[in-house]
Protein backbone atom coordinates (compact mmCIF):
# COMPACT_ATOMS: atom_id res chain seq x y z
CA UNK A 1 0.00 0.00 0.00
CA UNK A 2 1.27 3.46 -0.89
CA UNK A 3 1.73 6.03 1.89
CA UNK A 4 1.96 9.79 1.50
CA UNK A 5 3.42 12.15 4.08
CA UNK A 6 2.72 15.87 4.18
CA UNK A 7 5.92 17.71 3.35
CA UNK A 8 4.77 21.26 3.93
CA UNK A 9 1.69 23.10 5.04
CA UNK A 10 1.40 26.80 4.31
CA UNK A 11 -1.23 29.06 5.77
CA UNK A 12 -2.08 32.32 4.05
CA UNK A 13 -4.05 35.17 5.54
CA UNK A 14 -6.02 37.19 3.04
CA UNK A 15 -7.39 40.46 4.34
CA UNK A 16 -9.89 42.64 2.53
CA UNK A 17 -8.11 46.01 2.44
CA UNK A 18 -8.02 48.83 -0.04
CA UNK A 19 -4.41 49.72 0.79
CA UNK A 20 -1.29 47.58 0.48
CA UNK A 21 -0.95 44.94 3.18
CA UNK A 22 1.33 46.04 5.97
CA UNK A 23 1.29 44.85 9.56
CA UNK A 24 -0.23 48.14 10.71
CA UNK A 25 -3.27 48.06 8.40
CA UNK A 26 -4.33 44.38 8.32
CA UNK A 27 -7.73 43.93 9.91
CA UNK A 28 -7.95 40.55 11.60
CA UNK A 29 -11.73 40.42 12.09
CA UNK A 30 -12.86 36.81 11.71
CA UNK A 31 -15.07 37.59 8.70
CA UNK A 32 -12.13 38.99 6.73
CA UNK A 33 -9.61 36.17 7.25
CA UNK A 34 -9.47 33.25 4.92
CA UNK A 35 -7.16 30.30 5.55
CA UNK A 36 -5.89 28.20 2.69
CA UNK A 37 -3.95 25.01 3.36
CA UNK A 38 -1.61 23.85 0.62
CA UNK A 39 -0.18 20.35 0.89
CA UNK A 40 2.75 18.83 -0.92
CA UNK A 41 3.17 15.09 -0.58
CA UNK A 42 6.15 12.79 -0.71
CA UNK A 43 5.50 9.34 -2.11
CA UNK A 44 7.09 6.94 0.37
CA UNK A 45 5.68 3.81 -1.23
CA UNK A 46 7.87 1.25 -2.90
CA UNK A 47 6.02 1.09 -6.21
CA UNK A 48 8.16 3.59 -8.16
CA UNK A 49 11.85 4.04 -8.76
CA UNK A 50 12.88 7.67 -8.30
CA UNK A 51 16.41 7.34 -9.56
CA UNK A 52 19.10 4.86 -10.44
CA UNK A 53 19.36 2.54 -13.40
CA UNK A 54 17.17 -0.33 -12.28
CA UNK A 55 13.74 1.32 -12.61
CA UNK A 56 11.07 0.56 -15.14
CA UNK A 57 9.80 4.10 -15.67
CA UNK A 58 7.56 4.40 -18.71
CA UNK A 59 7.82 7.16 -21.30
CA UNK A 60 4.68 8.50 -22.99
CA UNK A 61 4.15 8.00 -26.71
CA UNK A 62 5.29 10.91 -28.89
CA UNK A 63 2.99 12.16 -31.66
CA UNK A 64 4.38 14.19 -34.54
CA UNK A 65 1.82 16.90 -35.23
CA UNK A 66 0.50 16.48 -38.79
CA UNK A 67 0.10 20.26 -39.17
CA UNK A 68 -2.76 22.20 -40.70
CA UNK A 69 -4.67 20.21 -43.34
CA UNK A 70 -6.71 21.48 -46.32
CA UNK A 71 -9.40 19.36 -48.04
CA UNK A 72 -12.32 19.85 -50.41
CA UNK A 73 -15.78 18.36 -49.95
CA UNK A 74 -15.84 14.87 -51.45
CA UNK A 75 -12.07 14.42 -51.21
CA UNK A 76 -10.68 11.12 -49.90
CA UNK A 77 -8.38 11.62 -46.92
CA UNK A 78 -5.36 9.42 -46.28
CA UNK A 79 -3.28 11.04 -43.55
CA UNK A 80 -0.62 9.03 -41.68
CA UNK A 81 0.09 10.16 -38.13
CA UNK A 82 3.64 9.47 -36.97
CA UNK A 83 3.70 8.02 -33.44
CA UNK A 84 6.66 6.58 -31.56
CA UNK A 85 7.19 5.09 -28.12
CA UNK A 86 10.67 5.10 -26.58
CA UNK A 87 9.84 1.96 -24.59
CA UNK A 88 8.71 0.03 -27.66
CA UNK A 89 5.20 -0.38 -26.23
CA UNK A 90 2.20 -0.93 -28.51
CA UNK A 91 0.39 2.39 -28.98
CA UNK A 92 -3.33 2.84 -29.67
CA UNK A 93 -4.68 6.17 -30.97
CA UNK A 94 -8.04 7.91 -31.16
CA UNK A 95 -9.31 10.94 -33.10
CA UNK A 96 -11.72 13.58 -31.78
CA UNK A 97 -13.03 16.86 -33.19
CA UNK A 98 -12.52 15.92 -36.85
CA UNK A 99 -15.18 15.97 -39.59
CA UNK A 100 -17.67 13.13 -39.07
CA UNK A 101 -16.50 10.78 -41.80
CA UNK A 102 -12.85 10.84 -40.78
CA UNK A 103 -11.57 8.07 -38.53
CA UNK A 104 -8.18 6.87 -37.29
CA UNK A 105 -7.10 3.26 -37.26
CA UNK A 106 -6.03 2.87 -33.64
CA UNK A 107 -3.16 0.53 -34.54
CA UNK A 108 -1.80 1.84 -37.87
CA UNK A 109 -2.45 5.49 -36.90
CA UNK A 110 -3.80 6.26 -40.38
CA UNK A 111 -6.60 8.85 -40.65
CA UNK A 112 -8.94 8.00 -43.53
CA UNK A 113 -12.39 8.87 -44.83
CA UNK A 114 -14.27 11.04 -47.27
CA UNK A 115 -14.96 14.69 -46.49
CA UNK A 116 -18.74 15.16 -46.25
CA UNK A 117 -20.61 18.20 -47.66
CA UNK A 118 -21.63 19.38 -44.18
CA UNK A 119 -17.96 19.57 -43.13
CA UNK A 120 -17.37 22.79 -45.09
CA UNK A 121 -20.08 24.62 -43.16
CA UNK A 122 -18.40 23.84 -39.83
CA UNK A 123 -14.83 24.48 -40.98
CA UNK A 124 -12.24 24.97 -39.57
CA UNK A 125 -12.12 21.88 -37.35
CA UNK A 126 -9.80 21.51 -34.35
CA UNK A 127 -8.93 17.81 -34.36
CA UNK A 128 -7.14 16.00 -31.54
CA UNK A 129 -5.14 12.80 -31.90
CA UNK A 130 -4.64 11.06 -28.55
CA UNK A 131 -2.35 8.04 -28.19
CA UNK A 132 -1.67 5.76 -25.23
CA UNK A 133 0.59 2.83 -24.48
CA UNK A 134 -1.98 1.80 -21.81
CA UNK A 135 0.12 3.46 -19.09
CA UNK A 136 0.60 7.09 -20.20
CA UNK A 137 -0.70 9.18 -23.11
CA UNK A 138 0.06 12.11 -25.36
CA UNK A 139 -2.20 14.25 -27.55
CA UNK A 140 -1.73 16.74 -30.36
CA UNK A 141 -4.20 19.20 -31.86
CA UNK A 142 -4.21 20.28 -35.48
CA UNK A 143 -6.53 22.23 -37.79
CA UNK A 144 -8.56 20.70 -40.62
CA UNK A 145 -9.90 23.23 -43.14
CA UNK A 146 -12.67 22.08 -45.50
CA UNK A 147 -13.86 24.04 -48.53
CA UNK A 148 -16.46 23.54 -51.23
CA UNK A 149 -14.81 22.54 -54.54
CA UNK A 150 -13.20 25.50 -56.31
CA UNK A 151 -13.53 27.64 -53.17
CA UNK A 152 -10.67 28.97 -51.09
CA UNK A 153 -10.74 27.69 -47.48
CA UNK A 154 -11.12 30.16 -44.60
CA UNK A 155 -7.78 30.45 -42.86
Amino acid sequence: MRKFWPLLTLVFVVAACETPLEPSNVDTDDDQIQTVNIFTFIDVGGDHNHGGDSGDANSPPVIRNPGTQFYEVGEDVILPVSVSDADGDDVACSLDGAPRNLVIDENTHLITGNVSPSSAKESPWVATVSCTDSKVFDSEQFIINVAEPNEEPDV
